[in-house]
């Protein structure tokens, strides 16, 4: 079938254009008619080969007329293609047959880059002289006459005729000397490979024609039976010594003199970004599958000691490195571990989930449009700082201050800290330094200061103390310890006095302060960073379905009023909250509460809300966006579309957050300031509102005004 299907193929020459045709046609009448391509019965007789003799490839290559444009063809490049052809072993055996006085010489050249495709089929025509009169080939520019597959066939040619005068019986090694047909190339070991080039080949080649066998090329092989003392660098010690005076690369993989040419700066390798354990196939998931899953991930938050060091090398430049930003994005740093320990595991704030996994975006880091209290703590860190040199310098021995990056302590990689530098002295060891420019007293002295009773540092017994119940207190104590550090000096600055507040480790805040910290690393930030469990937005809840507390005057279980309460508030009174102004419209993401709710007012202290809410506003303001210690309130804008919280209906970055602990409770969050409190409650303590405290009795409410719902 096969055979029949060549029979039916169509000759290869109609498919010629008119022209390429006509001259296809014209060559063959000189054989009488005889396609070589049509042809099937050839001879590989050398014997029948002409007299053709090297110069003929030059005459017809390059000296002869195109019979198309009548101009010389000067086809050197062919000739030299031809030649690398032909010595690579692409050319296959010659086929020959006798036309009268004339010669048909045709064979097969492999594409060197494409052994799979048909090979390419060149033929000429020799006359009885043996020079050529014409040739063809079936690749692109064979119409022309003169590719590199008709050199290549001329060159063997020309080596099939020189070697058949040295052909005899007893020397059957001129057989050798022509290139081998090279039809398909298999992977070897690379031992085994012969590298030789095509011009060395073509020196061999010549050699070998002319008589000379033992030159001729040989494959790289391993080493035989005769086996050569190997040479050693030592033999060779007076060169390799000149080499190195001279600087030579080739010393720069050498044992001896390899360390010589090491590059001084050797590539960082610092932890990656925690963000990387973003995984969208759990969004959605239940918290206890995710917190099994995130059980798997505790390896890929490790660091290791040269990890830690490496980072803290390259983000010295802190928020203006990319590299800071992203390696504290998902840990706890020094900054907010007091809003950490603060907030519930079960039902964390919000404000602080997204400081800790999100930090401030790096394209904003470097703007000048932030509050005055960020512009204020950054112009004047260099300048508290040298004022602590020149002040301190003086008592201590060889004291050093060094500017640090970001620091992840590998014994606990969850929490980091960045203070403003690092303190040596052979007197008193390794400290950090931690500097407060308050922009609230940026006029006053550190006794005016003091008499502020939200201010960090106290006046007591003659001398300065950091307030342990600041949040400020627990920021130091956990850069010392992450540091490994001795102590922290706590720098307040201000135009008119500098203070420096020596602060010693506390080990027993630190044995509950690591612990709650790490609880909440992997019960709420590892869900958070892999399924966004937390931020995700709620599913919105219509009034109607949310749970009316009872308002039953003999209750069974009447709720049981803490006594520590009543130092923070009085007994409250009661308003009730009317339906939402048309100022300030309802968010769609929190229920509206009822209109018969409710609602304590607190003490006197908190009556003033306007500047308890100013005080506040700037701890749940991101930390990018406000320094630490400043307690101005900043200008802000209003977002577009902000979610209401608290009976005052206010957003939630007006106040830090305590949420009630009746599952019924129809507000749940609350700021501080509006139910008087200082502080968020102890976690191992419950707290209710007042509203769900005091629904058991009759309430009658009383008038309002719009001051009261706004303040």
């Amino acid at each position: 079938m096969q055979r029949a299907k060549e029979n039916n193929k169509e000759p290869y020459r109609l498919k010629l254009n008119p022209a390429a045709k006509k001259r296809y046609e014209d060559k063959i009448k000189t054989i009488k008619g005889l396609d070589p391509y049509e042809h099937k019965v050839w001879s590989a007789d050398i014997n029948l080969l002409p007299n053709f003799q090297h110069p003929y490839i030059y005459n017809y290559m390059v000296l002869n007329v195109s019979a198309y444009t009548h101009e010389v063809y000067s086809n050197f490049k062919s000739v030299q293609q031809g030649q690398v052809f032909f010595t690579d072993g692409w050319v296959q055996d010659l086929e020959i047959v006798k036309v009268g006085q004339k010669t048909v010489i045709s064979s097969k050249v492999n594409h060197s880059m494409r052994l799979s495709q048909k090979p390419l089929q060149p033929w000429v025509i020799l006359s009885a002289c043996g020079e050529v009169e014409s040739a063809h080939c079936t690749c692109m520019a064979g119409v022309a006459e003169k590719c590199s597959h008709v050199a290549a066939l001329l060159y063997k040619i020309d080596t099939a005729v020189r070697l058949r005068g040295h052909v005899t019986p007893t020397d059957v090694e001129a057989y050798w000397v022509m290139p081998s047909n090279i039809t398909k190339v298999q992977g070897v070991p690379g031992h085994a490979i012969d590298f030789t080039t095509s011009s060395a080949r073509k020196k061999a080649l010549e050699r070998s024609i002319c008589g000379d066998t033992s030159t001729a090329p040989k494959i790289r092989t391993r080493l035989g039976g005769t086996c050569l003392p190997q040479k050693t660098l030592e033999d060779l010690k007076p060169l390799t010594d000149l080499m190195h005076a001279h600087r030579s690369g080739l010393c720069s993989v050498m044992e001896e003199f390899c360390h010589h040419y090491a590059d001084p700066i050797q590539p960082s390798v610092t932890p990656k970004s925690l963000l990387r354990l973003r995984n969208p196939e759990m969004d959605g998931c239940d918290l206890m599958a995710l917190l099994k899953y995130c059980e798997g991930l505790k390896h890929l938050v490790a660091v290791t000691g040269t990890e830690a060091a490496a980072l803290e090398k390259n983000t010295k430049q802190q928020h203006k490195s990319d590299l800071w930003h992203s390696t504290r994005a998902g840990r706890i740093t020094a900054s907010i571990i007091h809003a950490v320990v603060s907030t519930s595991i079960t039902t964390p704030a919000k404000s602080t989930v997204e400081k800790v996994c999100y930090p401030q975006k790096p394209s904003l880091r470097q703007t000048d449009s932030g509050p005055e209290a960020i512009q204020w703590g950054r112009e004047k860190e260099d300048t508290a700082r040298v004022s602590y040199i020149t002040e301190t310098e003086l008592r201590h021995r060889d004291m050093k201050v060094e500017q640090c990056g970001f620091i992840v302590n590998p014994s606990f990689p969850e929490i980091g800290a960045t203070p403003d530098a690092l303190v040596y002295c052979a007197c008193c060891g390794k400290g950090c330094l931690e500097i407060k420019c308050p922009f609230k007293h940026w006029d006053h002295n550190i006794l005016q200061a003091c008499t502020d009773k939200d201010f960090c540092v106290q006046f007591t017994e003659g001398r300065m103390l950091l307030k342990k119940t600041h949040k400020y207190y627990k920021q130091v104590q956990t850069q010392i310890f992450v540091t490994e550090s001795q102590f922290c000096d706590f720098v307040v600055w201000t135009t008119k006095s500098l203070t420096t507040v020596r602060v010693m480790p506390d080990v027993g805040l630190w044995e509950t302060l690591l612990p709650a910290a790490q609880d909440f690393f992997y019960k709420v930030v590892l869900p958070e960073l892999v399924a966004h469990h937390y931020t995700n937005p709620p599913l919105p809840v219509s009034s109607a379905e949310l749970p009316v507390p009872s308002h039953d005057p003999h209750p069974t279980d009447k709720p049981k009023k803490r006594a520590q309460k009543s130092t923070i508030r009085k007994t409250p009174k009661h308003k009730v909250i009317p339906p939402a102004s048309t100022s300030t419209p309802p968010s769609d993401d929190l229920p509206v509460p009822p209109a018969d709710l409710p609602v304590p007012l607190v003490d006197s202290q908190a009556r003033d809300k306007n500047k308890k809410r100013a005080r506040k506003s700037t701890i749940k303001t991101p930390l990018a966006t406000v320094q630490p210690g400043n307690t101005a309130h900043p200008k802000r804008r209003a977002p577009e579309k902000a979610v209401l919280w608290c009976f005052c209906r206010q957003p939630e970055e007006l106040d830090d957050m305590v949420a009630c602990d009746n599952q019924n409770c129809p507000i749940e969050w609350f700021h501080l300031g509006c139910v008087g409190l200082s502080s968020a409650p102890a976690r191992e303590e419950t707290w209710q509102c007042d509203a769900c405290l005091s629904v058991t009795y009759q309430i009658q409410p009383t008038s309002y005004t719009s001051s009261d719902l706004l303040c």
